[in-house]
């Protein structure tokens, strides 16, 4: 059973992850799949993360790449991106890795697909280029569940 996290807020292009969870839904979810939206969890993130259950991150995040670049990483790479993000979430993902890691808290297996984003304006509409990153990180999210229920079956 696999799990993906969308991670966001109601500003601007921080919504990227919701509205790709809003668009796989429109597509119809795969039997076995859970999808959860959180706003800014911070540490909370830890509490969604089961050890047996593979799980996507989906965040924004501000790396300095040209807007609605996507990124698919591993935690292991996550350090050299987040060294050069502005995080909108205050403790951001690998403030929260960090911890889990410090406090000897198993995590799942992990993969994140971050989007660059334009802006994070108060209650913003998407920008245009996160409006035309949706469609092929759709896409590609549904390879990585196609790739990862092979794996665990």
């Amino acid at each position: 059973m696999t799990k993906i996290i969308a991670i966001g807020s109601p500003h601007g292009d921080d919504r990227f992850g919701w509205v790709l969870l809003q668009r796989l839904v429109a597509a119809g979810v795969p039997a076995g799949l859970e999808l959860t939206a959180l706003d800014r969890p911070g540490p909370g993130l830890l509490q969604q993360l089961s050890p047996e259950r593979p799980t996507l991150l989906v965040d924004a995040v501000d790396a300095g790449l040209p807007p609605g670049q996507l990124l698919w990483l591993t935690p292991d790479q996550l350090p050299s991106v987040a060294a050069s993000t502005g995080d909108s979430h205050g403790i951001g993902l690998l403030d929260s890795l960090q911890l889990a890691t410090a406090l000897g808290k198993p995590l799942p297996p992990l993969q994140l697909l971050l989007c660059q984003l334009q802006q994070v304006q108060p209650m913003a509409e998407l920008s245009p280029a996160i409006e035309a990153a949706l469609e092929p990180a759709c896409a590609q999210v549904e390879q990585w569940l196609t790739a990862n229920n092979r794996s665990t079956e």
